[in-house]
């Protein structure tokens, strides 16, 4: 994961795949709980205040390190309410409350990078 300190231009976002995420200064700021900057003058939905929405962020793009993609073809994605709940789609911007599809989660149980591990206790990223 490579955090980037420069503001990404409107229409731009961050990127992963290949082993490698790169995001920009916005995940920075939001992750420690500063103001976001906009990158354009109407500011998109992705452009929003929380930490947890930049967690989301950053499982998103960690996930496409490891091969995952938006699952927009997907049959089981083709639906608003499950692109607004899938990780991989737009449910990073309500994380905690988003999943994986369940061929996604198929797909990481088979890397050798993945250990199928349930964690109970979530820290609350809402907490300042």
């Amino acid at each position: 994961m490579a955090y980037v300190d420069a503001d990404h231009a409107c229409g731009q976002s961050g990127a992963g795949g290949s082993g490698l995420a790169v995001v920009s200064a916005n995940d920075l700021r939001g992750l420690s709980g500063e103001t976001i900057v906009p990158a354009c003058e109407k500011a998109n939905g992705a452009e929003i205040a929380g930490r947890c929405r930049w967690i989301g962020g950053m499982g998103h793009e960690m996930l496409h390190t490891l091969g995952l993609i938006h699952p927009d073809r997907s049959p089981a994605c083709q639906t608003a309410q499950c692109r607004s709940e899938a990780l991989m789609m737009h449910g990073y911007v309500k994380y905690p409350n988003a999943a994986l599809l369940k061929e996604e989660s198929l797909s990481l149980n088979r890397s050798l990078f993945v250990q199928d591990q349930r964690i109970e206790n979530l820290l609350d990223c809402t907490a300042p």
